[in-house]
């Protein structure tokens, strides 16, 4: 579901704050449920944006910052070390789909099978 409008998000704080109508019947009109409308109050209350905020939404990537340049590094030391032994050597918290995933969206190759030589 998509996140309201930042315009949606004001008009239901000024409906809110005007204290006129029930927060039901304000989720109603709006098209919300009641919880959104107590959100939108809470941060208003609290002082916080109304903007939507994407950047806290989906899935947190596990290979980042220091770790994410010691996968790189090490693959620029050991280019043709599996992604296990990647993992265990730097005792990373990720699985190897997940590796790969990173080493993908990297356009870095890795050896896929270990003893074949």
């Amino acid at each position: 579901m998509r996140p309201l409008s930042y315009e949606v998000r004001t008009l239901i704080a000024k409906a809110v704050q005007a204290g006129e109508l029930p927060r039901q019947v304000i989720a109603d009109a709006f098209g919300c449920s009641i919880h959104t409308v107590n959100a939108i109050a809470s941060r208003v209350n609290r002082g916080i944006s109304l903007e939507p905020q994407l950047h806290l939404r989906g899935r947190k990537q596990k290979i980042t910052g220091e770790t994410a340049a010691a996968v790189l590094q090490y693959y620029a030391e050991h280019p043709h070390a599996t992604l296990e032994e990647v993992i265990s050597a730097l005792h990373l918290d990720a699985s190897v789909p997940t590796l790969s995933r990173y080493l993908h969206r990297h356009k870095r190759s890795y050896k896929k099978k270990g003893g074949w030589h």
